[in-house]
């Protein structure tokens, strides 16, 4: 199903308040973090060509260069593949060589980079992206209903001007996963859940977060399916979500093109539970599919591993220990070798943060709580999210923690050969109380943590980086 695009000025004089609105310009944004940035300089920011020689405002700091308006380490080569002069790094203490790093890392201040999420349950997701990140999120849309902004972040936790609209002025539920695909274009995945066009909907957003192609509906998807993930193949975009009928709940997936977002052949069945299974997620890696979700019966987590015909090989539940039960929802991080699978267990004697690698040809094995009377907060627990660190070869984790005074995000790195914790865990938000729902991203020695907070009527979204170049 295909939805007419309405340039802002048509919805406004003609009323096409059903239509998802295609914005070709920039909506004004008051979240902005960098100090004295006024209407001229924004002005500047906008004009940024199309190569994206854009100068940085505020200027970037030392050992910092601009690169699509985002400051960048100097030395940086602009493909995100990390490579940058080591010999700045050569005197990092011993300290830091201990942790993996040869430098040492720092912690951003964290920046607003949106003033209002659409509402208390959003998922702002956090992706790395040439050689800095994005930030995408849902916020209420300009005129009705929501919007999706995007907008791009330095790896000194610097947000960039402007901030984009993707979407607006359609209903969209709070789960909106955002991938990178080749060449710099991302695809998003998105539910509808009440209005006209409820279901499932896939829209290929090109380099600059704004404009592209014209949102689809997966076919035969409707109030019914909610929860969505997608993946990159190497060829595809393939999108996974939940059907619920009275007795059953399905996992259906489809495959769609990475240039369009078309739709290709048919869904598939992947695997079915209980009412009550959620939160599915999806990774592509060796020519497999790995799925991993919350089943309803005794919420126990749930991984299937799939051929590229969606056709299951194996799997594994994995149920929590004696006294604990499975909170929140899972993560699941392909890694370039193997998957990684992170979720959290709490009980009266406290809370565990597990994690557990497999392989595309075999199940999932616990490799036991790497992270043990982890502080959850005690309402809307398991909430995390896993980050693979390629360049210090690491895994991140970032999860919701109670200090006691209200909710922050705590961020662990974890050495991906024997999962020790690298650093003492770091708070990402120390002067956040009402932090919920994190996302994570690394990228050349960095993470970018992005959450949620509560201040009266609003929903504010932050991000902050840590981490340094290696």
């Amino acid at each position: 199903m295909r939805i007419t695009a309405c340039l802002l000025a048509t919805l406004l004089v003609a009323g096409c308040y059903d239509s998802i609105v295609l914005l070709g310009g920039d909506g004004e944004d008051h979240a902005d973090v960098r100090p004295d940035v006024g209407a001229d300089a924004e002005a500047e920011a906008e004009a940024a060509t199309e190569d994206g020689e854009t100068d940085c405002i505020p200027p970037c700091p030392a050992g910092f260069a601009c690169y699509y308006g985002v400051c960048v380490p100097a030395g940086a080569d602009g493909d995100g593949d990390g490579d940058a002069d080591g010999d700045a790094d050569a005197d990092g203490d011993a300290d830091a060589d201990d942790a993996g790093l040869a430098c040492e890392a720092v912690l951003s201040r964290p920046a607003r980079v949106m003033d209002n999420a659409a509402d208390a349950d959003e998922r702002p997701v956090a992706l790395r992206s040439g050689s800095g990140f994005v930030f995408f999120g849902r916020a209420p849309g300009p005129v009705s209903a929501d919007g999706l902004r995007f907008r791009r972040v330095g790896l000194d936790g610097v947000p960039a001007l402007p901030m984009r609209w993707t979407l607006s002025s359609v209903e969209i539920g709070p789960i909106h996963p955002l991938i990178e695909l080749p060449g710099g274009s991302f695809a998003t995945a998105l539910q509808v859940p009440s209005g006209p066009g409820m279901g499932i909907w896939v829209k290929i957003v090109p380099e600059t977060g704004t404009g592209g192609e014209v949102p689809l509906q997966v076919p035969g998807t409707g109030a019914d399916d909610a929860g969505p993930t997608i993946a990159f193949d190497g060829s595809d975009v393939v999108v996974a979500w939940t059907r619920t009928t009275a007795s059953i709940v399905y996992l259906q997936a489809q495959r769609c093109s990475a240039t369009t977002g078309e739709a290709l052949g048919t869904a598939g069945t992947v695997s079915t539970g209980s009412p009550g299974t959620r939160e599915p997620r999806i990774a592509s890696g060796g020519g497999r599919f790995a799925v991993a979700y919350i089943e309803g019966t005794d919420d126990n987590l749930f991984v299937s591993l799939l051929d590229d015909t969606f056709a299951y090989t194996t799997g594994s539940e994995l149920s929590p220990p004696a006294g604990e039960s499975i909170v929140g929802y899972p993560a699941l991080v392909w890694n370039g070798t193997e998957f990684g699978l992170a979720w959290e267990t709490a009980g009266d004697s406290g809370a565990q943060i597990h994690f557990a690698t497999f392989r595309p040809d075999e199940g999932p094995v616990e490799r036991g709580p790497i992270l043990t009377d982890v502080a959850l907060e005690p309402t809307e627990q398991g909430q995390l999210a896993l980050a693979w660190g390629d360049l210090t070869a690491e895994w991140g984790i970032a999860w919701r923690h109670d200090r006691g005074a209200g909710a922050g995000i705590t961020l662990a790195r974890i050495d991906a050969t024997d999962l020790r914790t690298l650093e003492v865990p770091v708070d990402a938000s120390p002067d956040a109380t009402t932090a919920a729902h994190p996302d994570l991203a690394y990228n050349a020695g960095y993470y970018m943590v992005t959450w949620t907070e509560a201040e009266d009527d609003f929903s504010p979204v932050a991000v902050a980086t840590y981490g340094c170049t290696p």
